[in-house]
């Protein structure tokens, strides 16, 4: 069965958004040209399976609001028909954050070979638990929140 793992976010990332994930704090106009780039971008980020998800609550919670900013993109822009800044506000990295995120659960995880991960800081700790405990840190550099 076919399936996106997180390296495939990193290499569409790096693929589709090398100048974004370059300087990631640029916060470019986005135009309409570009929407449909973004749109395919969340939906492939939010086709991998939430069992290889496993961050802290402060990184998910990044992770989540940057694909949703993508998703909205577009419908921002039919309201307006006016460029928008890429940039989400209390967090300074949008389309860099997701791949960083990518990143280091391809590389983290226990079947690292299968490209299944989970981020380890510390002890294991899942998305279910570290909402359950409001206090996890960003390992994504998250910005201003």
């Amino acid at each position: 069965m076919a399936r996106v793992v997180p390296s495939d976010i990193v290499k569409t990332a790096d693929q589709m958004f090398q100048s974004y994930i370059q300087h990631p704090t640029s916060f470019p106009q986005v135009e309409a040209a570009a929407l449909p780039s973004f749109a395919g971008f969340a939906r492939l980020v939010e086709a991998v399976p939430e069992e290889y998800l496993e961050l802290d609550s402060a990184s998910y919670a990044a992770l989540i609001a940057s694909v949703a900013y993508l998703k909205a993109l577009p419908n921002v822009f039919q309201a307006s028909r006016v460029a928008i800044r890429l940039l989400l506000n209390g967090y300074d990295r949008n389309i860099a954050l997701i791949r960083d995120a990518m990143a280091l659960l391809s590389r983290s995880g226990p079947n690292a070979g299968d490209d299944c991960a989970a981020l380890h800081h510390g002890p294991r700790t899942s998305r279910v638990h570290s909402a359950r405990h409001e206090h996890g840190t960003s390992s994504l550099g998250g910005g201003r929140v």
